[in-house]
C-alpha cells in the first residue's frame, strides 16, 4: 500500500487494530507498507476493502494490492 512518509505510523496503527491483521510492516519500494491477513473465507477480502476505505479514509492511500494465498485449516495448500 503507497502512503506518504508523514502517515506511516498512524496508517500502521490503525492497520494493526484490525482483527484480520497478522502483520504490518514498513518496506522500501513501490509499497511502502505490506500487511498479511488471515480469512477464514475469501469473501471477507471484499470486507476487508471497504473498512480499509473507510478507516483510512482521508489518509491518502492508494487501494491496497492483494495477494491471496489459501491454506486449509491444517496449513497445507489447497491450489
Amino acid at each position: 500500500m503507497r502512503v506518504s512518509a508523514a502517515r506511516l505510523e498512524d496508517v500502521g496503527r490503525r492497520l494493526e487494530n484490525l482483527p484480520v491483521v497478522r502483520l504490518v510492516s514498513q518496506t522500501v519500494g513501490q509499497h511502502e507498507l505490506i500487511m498479511a491477513v488471515w480469512f477464514k473465507d475469501l469473501r471477507e477480502v471484499q470486507r476487508l476493502e471497504q473498512t480499509l476505505n473507510i478507516l483510512l479514509s482521508g489518509v491518502g492511500h492508494q487501494r491496497p494490492f492483494v495477494s491471496t494465498e489459501h491454506r486449509q485449516a491444517d496449513g497445507s495448500d489447497t491450489g
